[in-house]
């Protein structure tokens, strides 16, 4: 058998990676010839891994890691210095608030929803755009909400037809579901009903937190409790009909943070999963990279301050969006006293260039079956509801994929393309 030479295929790799640089960077760049370099380092990269360590690998690829598979924690996230109380938000006047975000008006940016300690919930409206917010001052009370002593809010579509509910955490660990009666861009919130769909409540201080943990097509539900622990409630119910298994203590090899947690989930190492961020009581956070797969979670040992990310003052309620649409997750932050920190993601493998890329999805609006036309690939397609949550991920889409699993609605289509540039795209489906 031929012996590879290693050394000289790294070397071959790097100057392929600089010809795809350079070919991107042509205003006349041909869609051909760049999937011809694509695969000649497809076919590398075969023939490299399980004898060149992955870090070394991802030194190499760069930007373009995260296009062939090879993304990691320590390439994937940089968040810079925070900015306190940006884009015009001002305190509610309580010393602990709790933020929620969401596109609630259906406009397309994100607007907040913020509870409080002994207080009201208040509305912040986005009046800005996707890319530049701009809050207005808040709202009590609003879309006949009232409040209690302490709410948690959290967002996400939990009967199916294409608005967002809101479940709200309590003092006292009891979770209360306000279905919205309104739409997706008037929201009206019916009164309030205690641990609906099996649920039951928690020890103190309930913070909830949705996300499809299992991938299974519903929405999971993971709240942080007194003592930092975190309950786990498996729906094992549909996306129109949520039933809530009973809870399982600190599962998937989480472990409690430090006396409140804080949880927020998202895809931060860009592997297809989500990962964990939790604010905690000091105002530090805890990274828990899944280490599992997108059906199967498992969750490592948690990283104290990872990414740039430094401590906030006491109470750290962090809540996570693409703020200035550029293709990563930001962190907005609630301390206490009322103090928002806004941590920016200067992610540099992030490109959101849709201005200049050509192609569509159709039909828009839709039904059960979309097109993906593009002149540059698509690596992936994620499908992201109002609350930010994404709901399907589909893996090198073209023609004629099935969406039949999505509930009516509106969606952000997010895109990442052959050369690690992104695009996102608005799409109702009926």
């Amino acid at each position: 058998m031929k012996k590879i030479n290693h050394s000289r295929k790294k070397r071959q790799l790097a100057r392929i990676i600089e010809q795809l640089k350079l070919k991107i960077s042509l205003s006349n760049q041909s869609v051909e010839e760049i999937n011809q370099i694509k695969l000649r380092i497809k076919i590398l990269l075969q023939e490299l891994s399980g004898f060149v360590p992955k870090h070394q690998l991802i030194k190499i690829l760069g930007s373009f890691a995260v296009v062939f598979g090879f993304a990691s924690s320590s390439v994937a996230q940089s968040f810079i210095a925070p900015v306190q109380n940006p884009f015009g938000l001002t305190s509610t006047g309580s010393y602990i608030q709790f933020p929620a975000l969401a596109d609630l008006d259906g406009d397309g940016d994100i607007d907040m929803l913020v509870g409080t300690y002994a207080d009201s919930l208040y509305f912040f409206e986005n009046t800005g755009t996707t890319s530049a917010p701009a809050y207005a001052n808040p709202v009590a009370e609003p879309f006949g909400l009232s409040s209690g002593m302490l709410d948690v809010p959290a967002f996400t579509d939990l009967d199916g037809d294409g608005d967002l509910d809101l479940m709200l955490g309590q003092y006292s660990g009891t979770l209360t579901y306000h279905e919205n009666v309104g739409s997706a861009s008037t929201p009206s919130f019916a009164a309030g009903v205690s641990l609906p769909f099996g649920l039951t409540a928690t020890d103190q201080f309930a913070i909830p937190e949705f996300a499809d943990l299992d991938a299974d097509g519903d929405m999971d539900l993971l709240v942080g409790e007194y003592e930092g622990n975190l309950q786990y409630f498996e729906n094992t119910g549909t996306s129109t009909a949520p039933n809530f298994a009973s809870p399982q203590l600190n599962p998937l090899g989480l472990s409690a943070g430090y006396d409140i947690s804080s949880p927020n989930l998202a895809d931060f190492d860009l592997d297809g999963d989500l990962d964990m961020l939790l604010g905690e009581y000091y105002g530090n956070f805890s990274y828990f990279e899944n280490t599992g797969t997108t059906t199967s979670p498992n969750f490592a040992s948690p990283q104290l301050n990872p990414f740039g990310l430094s401590a906030t003052y006491y109470f750290a309620f962090p809540a996570l969006a693409d703020f200035d649409n550029d293709g990563d997750v930001d962190v907005m932050v609630s301390e206490y006293e009322g103090t928002f920190q806004y941590f920016e993601n200067n992610d540099p493998n992030a490109t959101l260039l849709e201005n200049t890329m050509l192609g569509s999805i159709d039909p828009n609006p839709f039904y059960d079956v979309l097109n993906f036309k593009f002149d540059q690939d698509v690596i992936q397609a994620n499908f992201v509801n109002l609350a930010g949550q994404t709901v399907l991920s589909i893996k090198n889409p073209k023609a004629n994929v099935d969406v039949s699993s999505l509930d009516p609605g509106l969606y952000f289509v997010k895109c990442i393309h052959l050369n690690n540039r992104q695009s996102e795209h608005k799409l109702q489906k009926h």
